[in-house]
């Protein structure tokens, strides 16, 4: 696959449901991925990233996120993205829609380096 396709692939998997959200970090960053929520949090490798995601599910009642995608490009193994995630709750009611600017970095063996995302916190709060 090409980082894009990487990159695409991976976000389409959080519209499917939070263990699908479980089973892409887990096989995506691996053990030493590094996600960084720009000014929010960072983590490295999947576990560590987990309880973050089951915070959001306890708190937000998040259940799935399907990703707009407005702009995509490679540069290498970089992926940068711009795009809407939409979170949607257990119901099935959309609460938030973020805009990300978005970095992905993808190595040799297809896995996330790291991948950092940048957006207006105070649209979460």
């Amino acid at each position: 696959m090409t980082p894009i396709e990487t990159v695409t692939r991976f976000l389409d998997r959080w519209n499917v449901g939070i263990d699908e959200i479980r089973a892409a970090l887990r096989e995506s960053l691996g053990t030493d991925g590094v996600w960084d929520n720009v000014n929010m949090s960072v983590t490295r490798g999947a576990e560590e990233a987990m309880p973050m995601i089951d915070a959001f599910v306890e708190q937000a009642g998040f259940a799935r996120m399907p990703v707009d995608m407005l702009a995509i490009c490679a540069d290498g193994n970089r992926v940068f993205t711009e795009r809407v995630d939409r979170f949607v709750n257990a119901e099935g009611q959309e609460f938030l829609a973020l805009r990300v600017m978005g970095i992905f970095e993808i190595g040799d063996d297809g896995k996330i380096l790291a991948w950092r995302d940048y957006y207006d916190s105070r649209a979460m709060g």
